[in-house]
């Protein structure tokens, strides 16, 4: 039998289901919209709902210390904001290269830690060290924990629902091959094109898109776009609502993502998007939503609606209901990392 390899990323919503959820050690008594074995989780400790939200670490040096500790940190915020909690508390595991020098790490840290104090998270553990078997961009995880009362969870998702996103599809896609390859998208289409495609990059967060938001009734699961894209996060989404989803024919797109996407073969709705927030919420709030996104400068748009479950993960075009295939793997990782050792520029 030949040895097949798993894909990347994430093991799949349905080994989750069927294999982490029923084995989470000891049982408690858990709050409403807890859905065990998933990257968050949300608890009752002292009269307060907690939140904790883990995620990897992706630290890519060639981005430049500042922007990959900034990319780092707003990957993880940005799943951690769209609990609706407030962010208070950072526990953080560093599994650095053994070539990371003291000052390199001490570079590192004190990026990080000024991120944390600029949106008031506190770090009350970490661990660091250096291992021969590790290596960038993927250098270990961190876990928010958040506090507050009002939350939200795919659980309070509702058929009929509407969905909006913000951004667009392959945002982070976009940001990440645009700077860390740009001689080789500048060969194609030109500096001037660079120029503004990377602006892309400050895309990449959804907190200010989280805290435009979080305030307004009728919202009741957001959730930050990252593998697979905007529409396998909204499949995701509805996965875990019990619910099918029927999408609208396209997504708006941010400058540059439509050409990058195609010059690296890669399909932008399926492709890594994490600063594209998924909002799920009830009709009357659409309105609402989209214009304080807009007030902030922040694109919005509703793209369809979460319908009975069984009915299937589709996209209406021209009339036509059209099954939504979600692929095995995001293929952004892939491209990636091939165009990284081919050495492109």
């Amino acid at each position: 039998m030949p040895n097949m390899m798993s894909p990347q990323g994430k093991v799949s919503s349905r080994f989750l289901k069927t294999v982490v959820s029923p084995n989470c050690g000891y049982a408690f008594d858990a709050v409403p919209g807890h859905i065990s074995g998933r990257s968050t989780g949300f608890v009752e400790i002292g009269g307060k709902k907690v939140s904790t939200v883990t995620k990897p670490l992706f630290f890519l040096p060639d981005l430049g210390l500042e922007n990959a500790s900034w990319f780092a940190m707003h990957y993880l915020f940005s799943a951690a904001a769209s609990t609706g909690l407030e962010m208070k508390y950072l526990t953080i595991t560093l599994n650095l290269p053994r070539t990371c020098t003291d000052t390199l790490i001490e570079s590192i840290w004190k990026t990080i830690s000024a991120i944390c104090a600029e949106y008031k998270v506190a770090i009350i553990s970490s661990r660091i060290e250096r291992n021969e078997t590790c290596a960038f961009p993927w250098v270990g995880s961190a876990t928010v924990i958040c506090e507050g009362d009002r939350y939200f969870s795919p659980a309070f998702v509702k058929e009929e629902d509407s969905i909006i996103v913000t951004k667009g599809p392959a945002v982070s896609a976009t940001a990440l091959l645009t700077a860390m390859f740009p001689v080789t998208i500048a060969e194609k289409y030109g500096q001037e094109f660079v120029h503004k495609a990377i602006d892309v990059f400050n895309d990449a967060s959804a907190v200010e898109d989280v805290e435009t938001v979080k305030n307004i009734d009728g919202i009741h699961a957001m959730l930050n776009a990252a593998d697979l894209g905007v529409s396998g996060s909204i499949i995701e989404l509805a996965e875990n609502a019990g619910l099918g989803v029927a999408l609208d024919d396209s997504y708006d797109m941010e400058y540059g993502v439509s050409d990058i996407c195609k010059l690296f073969g890669l399909d932008p709705d399926f492709s890594f998007s994490s600063g594209s927030l998924i909002i799920a919420c009830s009709s009357d709030a659409v309105e609402n939503i989209i214009s304080a996104l807009s007030a902030k400068d922040i694109s919005a748009k509703r793209v369809g609606k979460f319908i009975k479950e069984g009915s299937g993960y589709l996209k209406v075009r021209f009339g036509i209901e059209i099954p939504l295939l979600r692929p095995r793997e995001d293929l952004f990782w892939k491209v990636f990392n091939d165009s990284y050792k081919k050495g492109l520029k």
